[in-house]
C-alpha cells in the first residue's frame, strides 16, 4: 500500500509587489511559492527561530 501525502494550506497577505517580487527570485531559483514557504518553515523547527536577522526599522 502506498504512502498518503497530505498537506496543511496556508494562507498569507503581503502587497502585490511582494508576491510578484518573491514569484521572480524563486522562479529564478526554481522554486515556486509552496516550495519556498515549506523551506522556510523546515528551517524555523530546525533552528527553533526566524532563520534571519530581524531588526526594528525607524518609523
Amino acid at each position: 500500500m502506498g504512502r498518503i501525502t497530505r498537506s496543511a494550506m496556508i494562507q498569507a497577505r503581503v502587497t502585490p509587489a511582494i508576491k510578484e517580487g518573491s514569484e521572480r527570485v524563486l522562479w529564478r531559483l526554481g522554486l515556486n511559492m509552496s516550495e519556498a514557504m515549506e523551506l522556510f518553515l523546515r528551517r524555523v523547527i530546525i533552528d527553533e527561530r526566524i532563520p534571519f536577522d530581524t531588526v526594528a526599522l525607524d518609523p
